[in-house]
């Protein structure tokens, strides 16, 4: 199959691996290029309406195209769009909890419950 040079079918094959596909196949065909979202719908590049059964791999729970969402989100683009989270210690959830890290030689103070789940399960007792 040719593309458009630089166009976002090209650079897709070029450049992505996406999990569970058939690469040979990918390469043959093409992309499946989604272009937008609406409630629990998401939209190709000719239109056609799929339902997201599995919420954007669990990061749009709440659907697509919310406005109230995109206000909000904003807004927070505006105050502070991202911090990093290396060698940063959280004194406050430290300190509402002294006497659970006090019986325990260290605290781990995850990023998210996925981290906190491989790392309980990589972490010898």
């Amino acid at each position: 199959m040719s593309y458009i040079p630089n166009s976002i079918e090209a650079r897709d094959v070029a450049t992505l691996v996406h999990m569970q596909t058939n690469l040979r196949k990918h390469q043959k065909e093409g992309p499946h290029v989604i272009t937008r979202g609406q409630g629990c719908r998401v939209f190709d590049d000719t239109g056609r309406d799929y339902i997201d059964a599995v919420a954007g791999l669990w990061c749009a729970s709440l659907g697509f195209g919310s406005e109230r969402l995109a206000q909000v989100a904003a807004e927070q683009m505006r105050t502070l769009g991202y911090y990093h989270l290396y060698r940063h210690r959280c004194m406050s959830l430290q300190s509402r909890s002294p006497r659970r890290c006090s019986r325990l030689r260290r605290c781990l103070w995850p990023a998210s419950s996925s981290s906190a789940r491989a790392r309980r399960r990589t972490t010898p007792r």
